[in-house]
């Protein structure tokens, strides 16, 4: 089965779904297009690397002397 749909549902509300169609142009580009909450919706998604994350790249620490954003 490949018709290219993703249907989202919220688990308190059985009557709330989106459903959005979808294309991977590229390897690393996605689009959605579709309907949610009455609206129109279109994104452009772009994979990102994952280790230009902070949380990645420089570590979780629980405890600093500083903070981080200084």
């Amino acid at each position: 089965m490949n018709d290219k749909t993703i249907v989202l549902s919220k688990g308190n509300d059985k009557s709330w779904h989106a459903r959005f169609r979808f294309d991977r142009p590229t390897g690393n580009r996605m689009s959605l297009d579709g309907e949610m909450d009455n609206h129109s919706v279109r994104m452009q998604l772009q994979l990102a690397d994952r280790n230009g994350f902070l949380l990645v790249n420089r570590g979780f620490h629980w405890i600093q002397e500083l903070p981080f954003n200084l």
